[in-house]
């Protein structure tokens, strides 16, 4: 017996430094989330004492339009006592249901511990809804965001939902549906709208804007992917607040998932190649993911980068083959705006693995900012021959091109190189004050350089350096 006991006691530091572990990551997650206030979202649609009853397995859907950022959303509910799922989605109004082409937005699970006075208050803490955008992201979400409210559990109570069966027509109609078949139909009425309120924060909530946005997630990035690259470009000047990746559950076990949780970077491409620019500020830290299927973030970026438009950026995301993150398939139909601004994915699957494209894929991520004018964005130091520029024609180009500079000192070096920064071709001219050069669209050893992304660097004798890309097209 006493054999027995004495074994036992030999599990109990591991299970006190495992507490550790949870207690200090649920702490970070909480410093990242301020306390918000807890009163309840005024003004509430369609505030009667209509009930509609909720039973097992059956959910309600209510489509609004956002005039504003979303900081957090609340329901008139008499509560079963039950546990519920609450949903914020994206909705597709031709189909008159979610978007299934991207995860859901925000995802909760709650009982009776979270009413107020027959209220249900979900709040966002530090990851608003940000509906706000700059005019040319690349693939820009919908307009209409849906609350959704089940009671999926088959043993359930009922759940009185308030609603007004002849609302206002400015709000679109409610939808009932089985959470067995997800199909919805409307609510029995005139005009049924949910009692809801939608609250838009505080002035900090409603600076963030998306400065860049790949939407659709209709493709899959399994486990075997150790991290990701995904190059990308600002339309307008913005301090970065943080990013959202679309994901799927994660086949790893809890304590893996997050004590071994990935990190987040944001690269400065023009400064280097994909992998090997330069991180801005100290942008680097763990990134604690919710192992949800929906548009998810990380804790908070120790500085908040300052990304300028034009400028060759990338997004790193290291999942540690634990996280599914979502993509789009690429269908040679994008806009302009997403051809010139979002980049060639590529990945790798081990901490020393080479760089590989993943073709056809975008990253799905929503970068949130803050806008910037000219004068607050930090430009990099002038050092002497800064003044070097640096232009490329034909841009696309389908094969040559030509790189013309100015402003230059002494001798210079030339340098092509593709989108994960290796040297294609290059040169070193001797008289670098103003010039041109032409690239054959050949690789050093005589090959066509395939189609994709180039950055061409010049470099002259005083320092002084310019980047530009080109797009070679077949």
């Amino acid at each position: 017996m006493w054999h027995r006991f004495r074994r036992a006691l030999r599990f109990i530091p591991s299970l006190v430094v495992l507490g550790l572990i949870f207690a200090a990551a649920a702490g970070m997650r909480s410093q990242s989330v301020p306390d918000t206030a807890a009163a309840l979202c005024d003004p509430v649609v369609s505030n009667t004492n209509d009930a509609y009853l909720l039973a097992a397995q059956w959910g309600l859907t209510q489509p609004f339009d956002p005039t504003t950022n979303v900081q957090s959303c609340s329901l008139r509910v008499m509560t079963g006592y039950n546990h519920n799922d609450f949903r914020i989605l994206a909705w597709d109004d031709a189909l008159g249901a979610p978007d299934a082409s991207t995860p859901v937005l925000r995802y909760f699970s709650y009982d009776a511990s979270h009413m107020q006075y027959n209220h249900l208050r979900v709040d966002l803490g530090s990851r608003p809804v940000v509906t706000k955008r700059l005019g040319r992201v690349a693939d820009p979400p919908r307009s209409r965001l849906a609350i959704d409210f089940s009671n999926a559990y088959y043993f359930a109570n009922g759940e009185q939902v308030y609603y007004d069966h002849a609302g206002p027509a400015s709000v679109p109609g409610a939808l009932e549906y089985s959470t067995v078949t997800g199909v919805r139909q409307p609510v029995a009425g005139p005009h049924p709208v949910i009692s809801f309120g939608v609250c838009p924060g505080d002035a900090a909530a409603q600076a963030l804007l998306l400065a860049q946005c790949v939407m659709t997630a209709n493709a899959a990035l399994d486990t075997s992917w150790f991290e990701f690259c995904q190059p990308f470009q600002v339309p307008a000047n913005v301090s970065m607040q943080f990013a959202e990746f679309a994901q799927d559950p994660p086949f790893a076990d809890s304590y893996d998932y997050y004590v071994n949780n990935g990190l987040v970077r944001v690269l400065d491409v023009a400064a280097g190649g994909v992998g090997s620019g330069t991180p801005i500020g100290e942008a680097l830290m763990p990134a604690a993911f919710d192992p949800l299927p929906q548009w998810t973030s990380h804790l908070d970026f120790d500085v908040q980068p300052s990304l300028r438009s034009g400028h060759a950026y990338a997004l790193l995301v290291r999942t540690n083959h634990l996280m599914r993150l979502r993509a789009r398939v690429l269908s040679g139909a994008e806009s302009s705006d997403f051809v010139n601004d979002i980049g060639p994915l590529c990945g790798r699957t081990g901490p020393d693995a080479p760089w590989v494209p993943i073709p056809g894929r975008a990253l799905s991520m929503r970068i949130i900012g803050t806008p910037l004018t000219s004068v607050d964005v930090p430009q990099p130091p002038l050092a002497p021959g800064a003044g070097l520029k640096l232009s490329l024609s034909p841009n696309p180009s389908r094969g040559a091109v030509f790189a013309s500079w100015s402003g230059g000192s002494g001798r210079a070096s030339i340098d092509v190189l593709d989108a994960r920064g290796r040297r294609v071709s290059g040169a070193t001219l001797s008289a670098a004050r103003s010039g041109r050069w032409l690239w054959s669209g050949a690789s050093a050893d005589g090959r066509v350089a395939p189609p994709g992304l180039y950055f061409v660097r010049m470099r002259d004798d005083a320092g002084g350096a310019a980047v530009q890309r080109v797009t070679v097209v077949r």
